[in-house]
């Protein structure tokens, strides 16, 4: 019998804050819609574009940017269970990895 291991998930960004929602807009290139309260200026809702359609990114979930460029969203118990940290070095290496791939 064959057996596999899924493709690399290369970026991925936690939905806290105004902080974190700024820094998810950035990973994201366009692929994010914020819902901006106009009164606050905080990022109240954002909503991602899936190959599944537009999501809506609850607080607390994680944005993941998977090997082919297509973003998804995740629940933090779903993350903790299948992801881990890189260190620097590699996460600058994956990161390298994918700029290329996406060329």
């Amino acid at each position: 019998m064959r057996t596999y291991r899924g493709k690399p998930t290369i970026l991925a960004g936690q939905f806290t804050d105004n902080e974190s929602a700024a820094e998810i807009l950035e990973m994201a290139e366009g692929a994010i819609l914020a819902g901006i309260n106009p009164n606050t200026g905080i990022a109240e809702r954002l909503y991602v574009k899936t190959p599944a359609g537009e999501e809506v990114i609850q607080k607390g979930w994680w944005v993941i940017k998977d090997h082919e460029g297509n973003f998804w969203t995740c629940e933090p118990e779903i993350f903790e269970r299948r992801f881990e940290e890189l260190s620097p070095q590699n996460s600058e290496e994956a990161l390298d990895a994918l700029r290329r791939k996406l060329r």
